[in-house]
């Protein structure tokens, strides 16, 4: 999406998505958090759903909605990317009860997705004031 077309919703949720990814990669390459193979096991599961939150996302900004059919796409991408996020919620409390992680860094972890989520969904409110003629 041109830097020009993007509204305030665009740029917040991708960077939010930036700073999950950049944390979550950096906290499940940490040996010290994730520090056997259960952690193992948590640590790429996580990345995992991450990476594919973050996948949906792009997807759902390379959707350019022109017909009514592409601003459904769209809104099935920005779904998923909720999905995969909820997901990501789960395996991270999960993985704090199971590897006891410190609480601070699950507080600052889980508030990172939370932000993540409602910049999400600005960005799906604005999508659906802009691209009201095509809903019609």
């Amino acid at each position: 999406v041109r830097s020009g077309d993007r509204s305030q919703g665009h740029v917040q949720v991708l960077n939010s998505m930036r700073i999950l990814e950049e944390y979550t990669f950096q906290i499940c390459m940490n040996e010290n958090i994730f520090p056997n193979e259960i952690g193992l096991v948590f640590a790429l599961q996580i990345l995992d759903k991450c990476l594919d939150a973050g996948a949906e996302l792009a997807d759902a900004f390379h959707t350019n909605p022109i017909l009514p059919d592409d601003l459904l796409t769209r809104r099935a991408h920005q779904t998923e990317c909720h999905s995969h996020l909820n997901s990501l919620l789960h395996l991270i409390e999960n993985a704090w009860k199971a590897c006891h992680i410190p609480s601070r860094r699950i507080e600052y972890w889980t508030g990172l997705v939370v932000v993540t989520e409602k910049n999400l969904d600005v960005w799906i409110a604005s999508d659906l004031r802009r691209y009201r003629r095509l809903t019609k």
